[in-house]
């Protein structure tokens, strides 16, 4: 009997949380604000990770409307069961495009940036920088228009085959930038370079702070190391009367990094 009453008890107090835990009370304020701030809800509006899927679009196309035809061609096809792979390359990319990025004389300048080695034969051949760079204009470009925005959120709740950005466009084009800053310093403009690389600096924090992919902020911690490298490496190269003109670089990028 006791038995029986116990069971019977503790039923009733397993239900009784159970109907406690089914209504919702409201949210702080503080917590509201948290969860706006790191808003993992899929959007197509105004995210630069639709613009980063058109990247490697044809040159006179925008890269965002390919991104969100993507994004459209993707979803249609997952609606008629059709098989949802795309070959990115055959149907979006102009050959021209391709050329344009992959060619011989990318290899000298391009190498792995967090080695000591590779900053010095870029730093023996900065006279050389400026014209690969402007041979390139149009990678920069695309740079510049994912700078301008603010939001990296999910474009579509992740799914198995779901369009994803070329990593090498990325890559290609923050070694751009900061072989563009390089050539900054070597010419004795440290105030530029600073301000040029904090901009490539803050890029991939509010990529680390305000994507929910794991992939993507991997990438653009990887990014990062490279600017820092780089960053470091430049100011060494310095004079010590023109080092103060930096603060633009610690301040604005390194400093956010510290105090979060």
């Amino acid at each position: 009997m006791k038995g029986r009453v116990l069971t019977t008890l503790f039923v009733f107090v397993l239900i009784s949380i159970i109907i406690a835990l089914s209504f919702d009370s409201e949210l702080a304020p503080e917590v509201k604000a948290v969860i706006e701030q790191y808003n993992t809800e899929p959007t197509i509006e105004d995210n630069g990770s639709v613009y980063l899927l058109g990247w490697w679009a044809d040159t006179e196309k925008s890269p965002y409307a390919i991104g969100l035809e993507r994004i459209m061609d993707y979803e249609s096809k997952r609606a008629n069961s059709s098989p949802a792979g795309l070959d990115f390359h055959d149907k979006y990319t102009s050959v021209s495009w391709l050329e344009y990025v992959d060619d011989e004389s990318v290899f000298p300048l391009m190498c792995h940036f967090l080695e000591q080695a590779c900053l010095d034969e870029i730093w023996s051949q900065a006279a050389a920088i400026d014209a690969f760079v402007d041979s390139k204009k149009l990678v920069l470009e695309r740079l510049e228009g994912l700078m301008a925005y603010d939001s990296y959120r999910l474009f579509s709740k992740p799914t198995i085959g779901q369009p994803q950005p070329s990593l090498q466009s990325g890559l290609f084009s923050t070694k751009l930038k900061q072989l563009q800053v390089i050539s900054l310093v070597a010419k004795g403009d440290y105030e530029t370079a600073s301000h040029e690389l904090a901009r490539l600096a803050r890029l991939n924090i509010n990529i680390i702070e305000k994507t929910p992919d794991i992939i993507t902020k991997v990438v653009a911690l990887v990014y990062q190391a490279e600017v820092i490298q780089v960053a470091s490496y430049l100011m060494s190269k310095t004079p010590h009367s023109s080092v103060m003109l930096w603060d633009d670089f610690i301040w604005k990028s390194l400093s956010s990094i510290i105090w979060q």
